[in-house]
């Protein structure tokens, strides 16, 4: 590849790169959630212009965000928007399947997580995991000093502290799969929205098949399975950490594919999209056994076919 870009190329970096800033930006001191999006400009760029400028904007933007917001933001835009920016942009430009775009795009934000996470402690002394910690517990006294105003008594104030602090430990336990979900969540979320920008710029990306025909591997039920049972081993210990992010994880896994199953009998009885909207209202509602048994639809449909899919195929 040249190194030299013609004008428009320079023009077009020189607007993502300020886009970029704009974004962390806003992430920084307005909608923290703006920042899963920060990595799509770079997206974008990688795609239509290369590797090369991809970085170059980067590194422009980070320094940027380093001058005119804080060293923080310069680091997070450079290990998460960099490296996923990057991962999925030139994925994109050499034209993989979806399936692989994604899985770099998990990779790199699993990558970046640990980078971030080892700068944070080591340039900056923060410990991620302990500043979370510590905002949880500042949410229990919190939540505990409003039910003391409300008038619930000693014993009962006791049981909601305990109650919130094995529900602080259990998130504590189970930071490894919420890391996993958020990067796949961040690339799911930037590869479609990068995907839509480029289409209607003129360029027609690879995507999954209709979400009605997904269906993961049957093998993948033995990992929900293998959770639900290793706390019958063990009720503490590694044992019982590893079968809580095996639950969350696989139980996310198989609620999607259970929702897949819903979604082709939408389709297949013509279920318009306000009831369709009213019937998920009712699966999610808290305290509800919907969702479970949407997650259980999911174990079944990888073994039995519910949809008799390979057959159509």
């Amino acid at each position: 590849m040249p190194r030299h870009y013609d004008t428009r190329s320079i023009t077009e970096g020189a607007m993502l790169a300020a886009i970029t800033f704009v974004l962390s930006f806003l992430g920084a001191y307005v909608f923290p959630y703006v920042f899963f999006i920060v990595p799509v400009p770079l997206v974008i760029l990688v795609y239509r212009h290369g590797l090369r400028l991809g970085i170059l904007v980067t590194v422009v933007a980070a320094i940027l965000a380093g001058l005119l917001i804080d060293i923080m933001t310069m680091v997070v835009l450079l290990l998460v928007a960099g490296l996923v920016g990057i991962s999925i942009g030139g994925a994109l430009r050499e034209q993989l399947p979806p399936q692989k775009v994604f899985a770099l795009g998990v990779a790199a934000s699993l990558i970046a997580y640990a980078l971030l996470l080892f700068f944070s402690q080591t340039l900056f002394q923060v410990n991620v995991v302990d500043l979370l910690m510590d905002s949880f517990r500042h949410s229990i006294d919190q939540v505990t000093a409003l039910y003391s105003k409300m008038g619930m008594s000693e014993e009962q104030l006791g049981e909601a502290r305990t109650m919130l602090e094995n529900m602080m430990n259990l998130a504590r336990m189970v930071l490894p799969v919420t890391f996993l979900l958020s990067a796949i969540g961040l690339t799911f979320v930037d590869y479609w929205l990068a995907r839509s920008i480029l289409g209607r710029l003129g360029s027609k990306m690879p995507w999954f098949p209709p979400f009605r025909s997904w269906r993961f591997p049957w093998y993948l039920a033995w990992g929900y399975i293998l959770g639900l049972g290793l706390p019958l081993i063990s009720s503490q210990g590694v044992l019982f950490a590893v079968a809580a992010n095996l639950q969350v994880f696989f139980t996310y896994v198989f609620m999607v594919q259970g929702l897949a199953v819903l979604w082709f009998f939408f389709d297949e009885f013509g279920v318009s999209r306000p009831l369709r909207v009213f019937i998920l209202i009712l699966i999610f509602l808290p305290r509800w056994p919907l969702s479970r048994l949407l997650v259980w639809t999911g174990v079944i449909d990888t073994w039995l076919d519910i949809r008799k899919l390979e057959g159509m195929n």
